[in-house]
């Protein structure tokens, strides 16, 4: 149909005309308006949106409209746009009574509570209901940003206003079983329910006060029920239900439920929450995953569903793609104890003990820790080794709960610990037999250790592996025994057996690889791994470990970093493929690069403390020494009970000359834990500095003390003397300290007294003895080669190197110090070892250093100057190598050369020993 110009402008003019005579674009909104109250006391919240933007749309200034449309947006869900409208509304002038409490529940809906306190925190209204309606909601915002204070007086003011304002009294309910009073809450629910017995949200708080504060889940599920005969879509109510479906175990009653909320409430996301975690109970992993990752599409940042995923992966065995959806998950929300509990669980079964104890640490540190808490802890110290340590959580973890049967395992336990073993070995043996969960078990596997009692302890591995016969655990935990035990054989059986169990339990396929490795099956070992990478390419932890091989294997420091780099590449948010790069770089004395790496672990996990940590040392390494203390201040803010970033920062007020600081930062170590080890040595090597040799030696007698059977105390007293040159007694301290404990380290530090005080014999009669009885001892040839070098008894120190290269073909310091002595007798297989040495570590400047001292044995001086000239680049803060270049430069004839490294080293003066020998040298080029 043809419709003219002038017929359109007709129309127009028409209207334009009837607007200016009888208002009729407002009597348009008007009738909209009408239309859409009528909507919204159906309950037809979508068809009044539409019909209000077409009125708003007409006339943007109409606030009635702006305030209806709020509303229906609020009952529809969408609270952020709610809050805009009524926003509108009010500015419009729309009767603050009744906009201004509509705009703060939508504002406390829409996560906006800060902002409706800074607006309308002290908006003054005067009709009571609205006062209480607004109070309500600023109770509720003040909750959300943790002010107990403002809650308290908000809601004080909402119950003053109104005292029959239903949503108020709701929220002191809710407020007094927060404070642990149920009988109260219960009441003031009563009286609700008096006035309003079909409230569903009454029904729905007073089941939670039953469950929470009276544990009676029959009454709770009435409550629940009754809620949902009110409002057959109250997901809150079906949300319940299926929970305590699934904590009972029923999962056919939590199916039945689960159908009742499909039913009600098809397209709710807690629905498919619901199917999602119903599924993870049965089992059905695909299933789970599946519907948990259509709402991380919607939701990528929910704390809530990255925990659901990390347990549908780690109950998978995906023990990666769980720790890295845990650790995101546990980044958003911080102090959630299930995130924090689950990933320790899975830093435990991937044999990591020591990281599942740090992240148990803040669920640690409170007045009354849980006692499922602390027998995870207990069980992550078991795994660690640390026995005495898991005894203590185990009595901890009993006494939590004095009411729980544990309660008489911790008594058991600390009879035991008491010196009372055969008592409390026999109760803990009965309460094992009794106790349906493998708590009394592991206990007494624990107490048994302790005792030494190790055939004991893996006879009551049987015990659990059959409560639990489905968990690697076990098994796992037998085969450690049994290598305890020395029983490699029945050892590798345990753990073949938890990998049978378990395919990606990632502790036995380690433990495996190193038996494999002492059985010099190197190849083997490596199989392993690279098959689990095959099945699991992002498990990085397989990845790591043939790094380690490749390592040990004598691969060179360049062909490692593309398998570390790639581990970080499939796994950003892992922690240990970072730590890796940092420590790869910076053991091969990469300092820049160790920090670059450092840096980008930093940015991308700023809140790990062991990448903290790692920062801290890569700023030592390179020098920045302020940096470093910030690091290290940063982690021990975080971590006030742990004596470990003390020790760090003691290091670095010691690299900055400040001993006093030092001792002082140790000391507070000391004091959070008096037998640590390492603050004992530092404080006793600060004391020792500072020729303070009574403070020194007073550590060391304490340690004496402390661990009698050890040798550390021994050891340390003997260095405070040698450093006074007091040699008799010293001999004596380590001679004490030798044999409390066979090692080699030890035995030098015998060896090196008697050296020191003239007893050559007796020192030639102890090394002979210690390499006859230790004919693999690497370390102990090496120290007496290099003594014998040092001597210059070069053919003793032949035999020596040849026999350490014969066991360990790519020990590059052997080789290097083997081609020394071969030049120094003029032999001619000097450079072809020396080459050796640098095809190993061809940025080793003490391997170039012996090449070049190899090329100019043979006359290739040329050559042997370009080779000194690389190491002297390399490190040019070694003034010997300057020396043994000019040597060479004076050789060749290059008096330029040899001038201009001469006059470097005459500029250190006394900084150099060798200053007669450089002054000689400058003579002989006049």
């Amino acid at each position: 149909m043809k419709i003219s110009i002038k017929r359109i402008s007709g129309v127009v003019l028409f209207c334009a005309a009837a607007v200016l005579v009888s208002g009729c674009g407002r009597t348009s909104t008007d009738s909209s308006v009408a239309s859409a109250k009528e909507q919204i006391d159906k309950k037809q919240y979508k068809s009044a949106i539409v019909t209000l933007k077409a009125a708003i749309q007409a006339n943007g200034q109409n606030a009635e409209a702006r305030y209806l449309l709020g509303t229906a947006l609020l009952e529809d869900g969408e609270a952020v746009a709610a809050a805009v409208e009524l926003a509108k509304a009010v500015e419009l002038g729309h009767d603050a009574e009744v906009a201004v409490p509509a705009l703060a529940r939508a504002m406390v809906r829409a996560g906006q509570s800060r902002r409706l306190i800074e607006l309308h925190g002290a908006t003054p209204l005067s009709k009571p209901g609205s006062i209480a309606d607004l109070q309500t909601s600023l109770t509720l915002a003040y909750n959300e940003e943790r002010n107990r204070e403002g809650a308290a007086r908000a809601l004080d003011q909402a119950l003053k206003a109104d005292p029959k304002f239903t949503p108020a009294r709701l929220l002191k309910a809710r407020a007094q079983g927060a404070e642990g009073k149920f009988d109260d809450a219960l009441a003031t629910l009563a009286q609700v329910l008096t006035e309003e017995p079909n409230l569903t949200r009454a029904l729905q708080l007073r089941g939670e006060m039953l469950l929470l504060g009276k544990q009676d889940v029959k009454a709770a599920t009435e409550a629940f029920e009754a809620a949902l005969r009110q409002d057959a879509k109250y997901a809150a109510s079906h949300s319940a239900l299926i929970s305590l479906a699934l904590l009972s175990g029923d999962y056919e009653l939590a199916s039945r439920r689960l159908d009742q909320m499909q039913k009600a409430l098809p397209d709710d996301r807690q629905t498919l929450l619901y199917q999602a975690q119903v599924a993870l109970a049965q089992d059905k992993l695909p299933l789970a995953r599946e519907k948990t990752l259509v709402l991380l599409r919607g939701v990528p940042d929910s704390p809530v569903l990255l925990h659901l995923s990390g347990a549908i992966e780690f109950q998978a065995g995906a023990l990666v793609l769980a720790e890295s959806q845990l650790s995101k998950a546990l980044s958003l929300a911080p102090r959630e104890p299930g995130i924090r509990t689950l990933l320790a669980q899975t830093y435990l079964r991937a044999g990591e003990p020591a990281k599942a104890i740090g992240m148990l640490a803040p669920l640690l540190d409170v007045p009354q820790p849980k006692a499922q808490i602390l027998a995870l802890a207990a069980s992550a110290q078991l795994q660690a080794g640390k026995t005495e340590e898991a005894n203590r959580l185990y009595v901890r973890a009993a006494k939590a709960d004095p009411s729980d049967p544990r309660f008489r395992t911790a008594l058991a336990v600390a009879r035991v610990s008491r010196g009372e073993s055969a008592a409390g070995l026999a109760e803990l043996e009965t309460l094992a037999e009794k106790d349906t969960t493998s708590f009394s078990s592991y206990a007494l596997v624990s107490a048994r250790i302790a005792t030494g009692d190790l055939p004991g302890a893996i006879k009551t591995l049987d015990l659990i592996e059959k409560k639990e016969p489905k968990s690697a655990q076990a098994p796992f935990t037998r085969g450690v025994l049994q290598l305890r035990s020395k029983d490699a054989a029945g050892a590798r059986a345990s753990f073949e057996r938890a990998l049978s169990i378990d395919a990606k339990f990632f502790p036995a396929m380690k433990a495996l690889a190193d038996l494999d490795l002492r059985e010099g099956k190197a190849a083997a070992a490596a199989t392993r791994f690279e098959a689990a990478l095959a099945a699991e390419p992002g498990n990085y932890r397989a990845r790591l470990a043939l790094v380690e091989l490749k390592i040990r294997g004598g691969a060179k420091p360049e062909e490692a970093l593309p398998m570390i780099e790639e581990a970080i590449k499939l796994s950003p948010s892992a922690t240990e493929p970072r730590l890796a790069l940092i420590n790869h770089h910076l053991s091969n004395r990469q300092a820049k690069l160790g920090l670059t790496a450092a840096q980008a672990a930093a940015a991308a996990l700023p809140n790990d403390l062991e990448v903290t940590d790692a920062l801290g040392r890569a700023h030592l390494a390179a020098g920045e020494h302020q940096q470093a203390l910030a690091a290290f201040r940063k982690v021990s803010t975080a971590m006030p009970s742990s004596p470990f970033p003390l020790v760090r920062l003691a290091e670095v007020h010691s690299r900055l000359g400040d001993g006093a600081a030092a001792v002082q930062v140790l000391r507070q170590a000391l004091g959070l834990d008096p037998k640590l080890l390492i603050a004992q040595r530092s404080l006793i090597d600060l004391h020792i500095q500072a020729k303070q040799w009574a403070e020194a030696a007073k550590v060391a007698k304490t340690v004496q003390q402390q661990i009698p059977d050890r040798p550390e105390g021994y050891l340390w007293e003997g260095a405070v003397l040698a450093a006074q040159k007091k040699w008799e007694p010293a001999i004596t301290a380590y001679q004490t300290a030798a044999r409390k404990q066979q090692s080699s380290h030890l035995t030098m530090q015998w060896h090196a007294a008697l050296e020191a005080a003239g007893r050559r014999k007796e020192a030639d009669k102890l090394a002979d003895d210690w390499l006859a009885a230790h004919k693999t001892d690497v370390a102990f040839k090496m120290y007496v080669g290099d003594l014998a070098n040092a001597r210059g008894e070069y053919p003793t120190a032949e035999r020596l190197y040849r026999a350490v290269v014969e066991q360990q073909k790519n020990n590059g310091i052997a080789i290097n110090n083997l081609a020394w002595v071969l030049v120094k007798q003029n032999k001619p297989d000097a450079l072809e070892l020396a080459e050796r040495a640098v095809g190993l570590d061809a940025k080793n400047p003490a391997f170039l250093d012996t090449k070049a001292l190899a090329l100019a044995a043979r006359n290739e001086l040329k050559q042997a100057i370009e080779v000194q000239k690389q190491a002297v680049a390399l490190a040019p803060e070694l003034p010997i190598l300057r020396l043994h270049l000019a040597r060479l430069a004076i050789k060749s004839g290059e008096k330029e050369l040899a001038r201009a490294e001469l006059d470097r080293l005459a500029y250190l003066g006394e900084k150099f020993s060798g200053q007669a020998e450089v002054i000689k040298m400058l003579g002989s080029l006049k």
